[in-house]
């Protein structure tokens, strides 16, 4: 009671469908676990912040459509994003990704400067 999900549930602004779809908290941490294995505690820490700027951006949109930010509520959809968001920064040039690219001969690193 006095959170945004159960105001949601309360609302009876779900269709059935949509009703249907929405996981347990022991079915939401079991569906995180296996997507985020192999997940740091820092890239945890970082799925967590972003799944909760993706609901805020969501809450502001909605905010201007005459919502409310006390109906600001993280989702299952959320994570996923934060989880495929986090996995696409672990990608674009990481400290590990970019000593396993480095090459021993300088000369070679000069040239490729170039």
């Amino acid at each position: 009671p006095g959170t945004a999900a159960a105001r949601v549930l309360e609302s009876g602004n779900l269709s059935s469908d949509e009703f249907q779809r929405l996981l347990s908290f022991d079915q939401l941490v079991d569906l995180l676990a296996v997507e985020s294995e192999g997940f740091t505690g820092a890239s945890l820490a970082a799925v967590a912040r972003a799944a909760a700027s993706h609901a805020l951006e969501r809450a502001v949109f909605e905010i201007q459509e005459g919502g409310s930010i006390t109906d600001c509520l993280v989702t299952q959809q959320d994570f996923e994003l934060a989880i495929d968001d986090c996995i696409e920064s672990e990608g674009d040039g990481g400290e590990d990704e970019k000593k396993d690219q480095t090459n021993d001969d300088p000369q070679e690193d000069v040239i490729g400067l170039v």
